[in-house]
């Protein structure tokens, strides 16, 4: 919560973004995955959706859980056989605006001053870089 020219930023945009448990895994080496495996687990466990991704030639899914399955969904996830690469809880943006270079910049500047002051935890934002 900050004032910025009298206005108080408290939750004022919260209703723009889904509170949502991030996981990133990848297959071991010896599972053997394709997406609709990966779709099937993901119902199986409880998580809301599942994305493909794929970097260098290896695949990796990104499960969508709600905050209130996030372990139950980790440690299903863990037991089926996938590594967990990246989890937390997230704000994600519901829709995301792309910006022209002169926001950009102005928007990087206060990106920066705002994850560099101790009190903040995290930033989230629903610009596409």
């Amino acid at each position: 919560m900050f004032d910025c020219r009298g206005l108080w930023t408290e939750q004022s945009v919260l209703y723009q973004f889904d509170h949502k448990g991030v996981l990133i895994a990848q297959a071991t080496k010896d599972l053997k995955i394709d997406n609709d495996t990966a779709l099937e687990h993901a119902i199986e466990i409880g998580a809301e959706d599942v994305i493909a991704h794929t970097q260098d030639d290896e695949k990796f899914y990104e499960f969508l859980c709600s905050p209130s399955q996030f372990f139950k969904v980790k440690l299903a996830l863990e037991k089926i056989g996938y590594d967990i690469i990246q989890c937390d809880v997230e704000y994600l943006p519901k829709t995301s605006i792309v910006l022209d270079d002169a926001d950009k910049q102005s928007v990087s500047i206060l990106h920066s001053k705002l994850t560099s002051h101790p009190d903040i935890q995290n930033v989230y934002s629903n610009y596409e870089e």
